[in-house]
Formats: C-alpha cells, sequence, structure tokens
C-alpha cells in the first residue's frame, strides 16, 4: 500500500488551479501502484482539496488529528468548512489522533507540528502545496516540508500562492519562479543551438567526403546517395533546431532572467525601505505582471526610514551586481573569447598548412618526381579537410559576431564604474532625501543593466508569429 500524505497552506490563492494539481498527482500515482491510500490532517485548504479529490477518485482516506476532534472543529467553524470536515471524517477509513487537547496557543502550535511530523513518518510520499517560503509560525507548511526533506521523503511539490500573501512574500515566490524558468530555458537554449550547429557541420562533412571521395566511390552509387541524403538532412535539422526552437527559447529565456532582475531590484529597493523610484525613461516594454508587482511593493513600504539600514543596503545591492561583473560575467566572457580565438588560430594555420601540402603534392605529381608514397591516396583527404575547415571558421566567425563578447565585457567595465560611482555617493550622503536621488540613479544603472535582456526585434518576432 502507496501512503500518499498531504501538507499545504489553509488559505489558497486559486483553489481551483491547486485542486486540478492535485488530481492529477493522485491520478499519477494512481496509474503506477494498484493500492493507494491518501493521508491527511484536513486542515481548511490544501488538506481538504486533497481529500476531496481522493474521495472522488474512490482512494481510502487514513486521517491524522493534531488533538481532539471537539477542539479541532474550532477551526473551521469562522471558515464554514465544519459540514465537510464531519462528511470525510465519517468517509475516513481510520482517524488517530496525534496529541492531547492543548490548553494555549503555544500548545496548539506544537500538536499542530506534531500532526505534521508524523503524518511524514507514515506518509511514502508527501504532496507540499507550498509557496516556497519559510512557515510564518510553529507547524506551518515550511517547517513540515523542511522536516520531509531532513527524512529523506519523496516529495512532489505544488507551487501555490497564500490568498493573504503579503507583496513582499507574493514578490519572493515570484522572483524564485522567475529565477527558475529563465535557468530552465537557458539550459534548453544552449543544448538545442549546440545539437543545430553541430547538425550544420555534419552537413558540411557529409558535403566534404562526397567530393572529396567522389572518385574512390564512383562506383558505390547507394554510398554517394546516402551522402547526400544525409547533407540536406543535416541541413534541414540544424535549420529547424536553430530557426523553430532555439531562437523561441532564447527569447524565453531573455524575457524571464529580464523580468526576474527587474523584481530583484524592487525587492532590494524595498529591503533596504527606500522608496522606489519610477523610471524616468524604461530601458524596455515591462510587462504587465511587473507593473502590478511593482504598483503594490511602492504601496507597502514602511512610514520611518533607518537612514543607516538604508545606506547599508543599498550599498550592498551595488556592490552585488559589482560582483557579479567582476567575478561572474567579465571572466565568463573573456573565457568564450579565448577559447573562440584559440580555435580560430588552429583551424587557420591547420587550413594555410594543409593547402601549402596540397600545393606541394600537386606540384610533385606535376613534375614526376619520386616520392615514397603514392600522391593520389593523400589527396582525398587533404581535399577534405580543406573543404571542411573554411565554414568552420566561418561557423565560429559566426559565433564570436553573434556573441559580441568584446562589446559585453566593455558594456560591464561601464556598468561596474558607475556602480562604483553610486556607492562612494551613497557612502557620503547624510540625507533621506540626498539617499533617494542616488537611489533612483542607481536604478536608472540598473534598468540599463537590464534592457541588454530585451532584445526587442526577436520578441516582436515571436509576437508576430503567435
Amino acid at each position: 500500500m502507496l501512503t500518499i500524505g498531504i501538507t499545504g497552506h489553509r488559505g489558497l490563492h486559486q483553489k481551483d488551479n491547486v485542486r486540478e494539481a492535485l488530481r492529477q498527482v493522485l491520478a499519477y500515482y494512481q496509474a503506477q501502484e494498484t493500492e493507494i491510500e491518501a493521508l491527511s490532517a484536513l486542515a481548511v485548504g490544501a488538506d481538504t482539496l486533497f481529500a476531496q479529490e481522493a474521495r472522488r477518485l474512490g482512494l481510502p482516506l487514513r486521517v491524522l488529528l493534531p488533538f481532539a476532534q471537539a477542539e479541532y472543529e474550532k477551526d473551521f467553524i469562522k471558515s464554514g468548512n465544519l459540514t465537510e470536515l464531519h462528511l470525510l471524517l465519517n468517509t475516513a477509513t481510520e482517524v488517530q489522533t496525534v496529541s492531547a487537547t492543548p490548553t494555549n496557543e503555544a500548545e496548539r502550535d506544537a500538536a499542530y507540528l506534531a500532526c505534521g511530523q508524523r503524518l511524514v513518518q507514515k506518509a511514502d510520499v508527501l504532496v507540499a502545496v507550498w509557496d516556497g517560503l519559510p512557515a510564518r509560525g510553529v507547524g506551518g507548511t515550511g517547517a513540515v516540508v523542511a522536516y520531509a526533506q531532513e527524512q529523506g521523503k519523496e516529495i512532489q511539490y505544488i507551487k501555490a500562492l497564500r490568498d493573504d500573501q503579503t507583496p513582499k512574500e507574493e514578490a519572493a515566490v515570484l522572483l524564485g519562479e522567475l529565477d527558475g524558468q529563465a535557468i530552465k530555458y537557458k539550459s534548453i537554449f544552449e543544448r538545442v543551438w549546440i545539437r543545430g550547429l553541430v547538425a550544420g557541420w555534419l552537413a558540411v562533412v557529409f558535403f566534404a567526403v562526397g567530393i572529396a571521395f567522389k572518385d574512390t566511390l564512383h562506383h558505390q552509387h547507394h554510398l554517394l546517395y546516402a551522402l547526400a541524403v544525409l547533407e540536406v538532412l543535416g541541413v534541414l535539422v540544424s535549420w529547424v533546431l536553430l530557426e523553430k526552437f532555439a531562437k523561441q527559447r532564447k527569447v524565453r529565456f531573455f524575457t524571464h532572467r529580464r523580468d526576474a532582475e527587474f523584481l530583484r531590484s524592487l525587492v532590494e529597493f524595498q529591503k533596504a525601505g527606500v522608496a522606489i523610484p519610477k523610471l524616468a525613461k524604461p530601458q524596455y516594454q515591462v510587462s504587465e505582471m511587473m507593473r502590478q508587482q511593482e504598483a503594490k511593493m511602492m504601496a507597502n513600504l514602511p512610514q520611518k526610514l533607518n537612514l543607516a539600514h538604508a545606506k547599508r543596503l543599498v550599498w550592498s545591492l551595488a556592490a552585488g551586481q559589482i560582483a557579479y561583473h567582476q567575478d561572474t560575467r567579465i571572466p565568463r566572457l573573456h573565457g568564450h573569447e579565448h577559447t573562440v580565438e584559440l580555435l580560430l588560430k588552429v583551424i587557420k594555420w591547420s587550413f594555410f598548412g594543409l593547402v601549402g601540402v596540397k600545393f606541394l603534392l600537386e606540384t610533385a605529381h606535376h613534375f614526376h618526381l619520386h616520392l615514397p608514397f603514392e600522391v593520389t591516396q593523400w589527396m582525398p583527404c587533404l581535399n577534405f579537410f580543406v573543404i571542411v575547415l573554411p565554414p568552420s571558421y566561418a561557423a565560429l566567425e559566426g559565433v564570436k559576431y553573434f556573441g559580441a563578447w568584446k562589446q559585453d565585457i566593455r558594456t560591464s567595465k561601464e556598468i561596474v564604474a558607475r556602480l562604483t560611482s553610486i556607492q562612494k555617493q551613497v557612502l557620503d550622503c547624510k540625507t533621506e532625501q540626498i539617499l533617494q536621488v542616488h537611489t533612483a540613479t542607481l536604478r536608472e544603472i540598473l534598468d540599463y543593466e537590464n534592457g541588454l535582456w530585451a532584445l526587442q526585434y526577436e520578441l516582436k518576432e515571436v509576437e508576430s508569429k503567435a
């Protein structure tokens, strides 16, 4: 018997989406196991939705109550879910009580935590309807998830916001999602892009084999035809991967990364407690979702500013961006540039050397000079490399051009210089008003940096095709 337990928030935003996700999780395990049971504490929210979906699928339901039912029912009076609690309890195959009846809030919270931990111990799989943030108090969803992770339990995560989510919490959840999506699409783009380049290069190789060894293979028509087919397939596969798949993933990566960095700057300004400055001239078209998030965060700032605290956090925000450019971005760009330059030199001098050898062999053959080997045996191989190397060189030059590494390095150094200047000004400022001016300048710099992700021509092209 596979036991699937549930932990999750009580007040949920977009309950229907959560319900559908729970149904899919249960159906997934139901398709693999002949015997499955659901395990729930039946708390308002995710626990109840999970139990309802288990009942709809005809699964047996076991219940763990944190304390006596009469006391537990007090949690359901305000929500109006008491009838549903009774219905689920009546259909349960087993009901267990974990702790004694609490006499104060501390004991109540401890009982919730003990119930969550007992549920984790009994479950083979834990479904976590969670926003990804730490628990607000003892016994919250975050605490139960942390315990399950410590126990090495299999966890199925369902991302969900609480209906009482603060703008700060909502921004943190959204930032995590955007970061995750950006990383995902970057990884997909890089894999598809590399495969597209390899497919194109293989098409050139097949073409070169067909040309260079044509005389040797002139009686093997099937092999020559196969090379021609592979050449065409290589070109088609390369075009499909680069044009239809890689480009779209690249745009999605840039879009999610741009939104993530836009939101990250808002989160950092909010932490500092400074008024989030409006952008005088945005570097790109901000999505409606980001505009709404910005408005929420602007409306939820502390009334009183701690100047020393705010200065430190604004300075640290600039320091973090400087460290990113100096320690990560610039060295990585230099590494890409150095690798491609080295490959270009190898290909260039190899080509010149092979052309020189080919010329000498052709000359020896023309003047009937005696050589210790038969010239014609080596000519196909030389012709193959002479044909393959120029397009390989051109492809790497294309990678170098589109990578624009030199320009990106210059841009990063300019941004570092501007951020360093802002740091000095923040350290010297004495009033809230002056700090606000420097904060506005810092946001303009961050927006300029973030605008580098916004490839408008690609976005418009993809949107026009959608």
